[in-house]
């Protein structure tokens, strides 16, 4: 008679902890619907994903993208800023909060487009906090370690600094590919004068086992003019005489 009542009881408690269980969900989901933010923040990254960060915020890229929408309809000049936070690979960089950046106005209704060069003050490194990794560390290599991060960017209320919107996250792999291998011409080697001169060059690519390999690799060719006397190519480079 004690086993089974025994038995009972630890049914009954099995059967409170379960519905102890379903109602502290079902608790959690209905916060997680309550939570909304007048202000809606998508973020995108477009590969390849390059350790720079000046990558991401050149005038002629479109490489980072951050779409913000007011809800509120009837909402006129929100006044608006940024936090970004970049996290990976041990460390982590985010928006200074001394950093006074212009501000956005935003209208409801009227979504505001943004592009990396945009929102360049933010990646700039005198304005961001690093942890696992030091300002100067970073400005000498001039990248970030090599791994996987998350960008989230959210939206603050600019005068007070609270935050009200989502926090919009975008993930990637960031790597720096190795260089080619030049076929063709050798280094060293010197080539005969022709007319008309016609030289090839080939290369082979090292990026294949790159995380950025799926996508479309570009390459820049840059030829320099060596001066009479002058022998060391790396001088010619560094001049820039092409």
């Amino acid at each position: 008679m004690k086993r089974l009542r025994l038995i009972c009881s630890q049914t009954l408690g099995r059967q409170w902890m379960q519905y102890f269980l379903m109602l502290a969900c079902l608790l959690l989901l209905i916060a997680g619907r309550a939570q909304t933010y007048p202000v809606q923040v998508t973020t995108t990254l477009i590969p390849p994903y390059s350790p720079v960060l000046s990558y991401y915020t050149a005038a002629d890229a479109n490489n980072l993208q951050v779409i913000i929408h007011v809800m509120e309809l009837d909402r006129t000049d929100l006044r608006a800023k940024l936090r970004v936070t970049i996290e990976g690979a041990g460390v982590r960089l985010y928006t200074s909060p001394a950093y006074v950046p212009p501000a956005l106005v935003l209208q409801g209704g009227v979504p505001e487009m943004l592009s990396g060069f945009d929102i360049r003050g933010y990646l700039n490194p005198n304005n961001l906090i690093f942890e696992g990794i030091t300002r100067a560390e970073f400005i000498k290599s001039g990248k970030l370690p090599e791994g996987f991060y998350t960008f989230t960017i959210e939206v603050l209320e600019y005068n007070r600094s609270v935050r009200i919107s989502n926090q919009s996250r975008a993930n990637a792999w960031v790597v720096l590919n190795d260089p080619p291998l030049i076929n063709f011409p050798f280094s060293g080697d010197k080539l005969r004068t022709t007319d008309p001169q016609n030289i090839s060059f080939s290369w082979v690519g090292r990026h294949l086992a790159s995380p950025n390999s799926a996508f479309s690799t570009e390459y820049e060719f840059t030829l320099y003019e060596l001066y009479p006397g002058q022998t060391n190519p790396e001088v010619a480079v560094r001049s820039s005489n092409s």
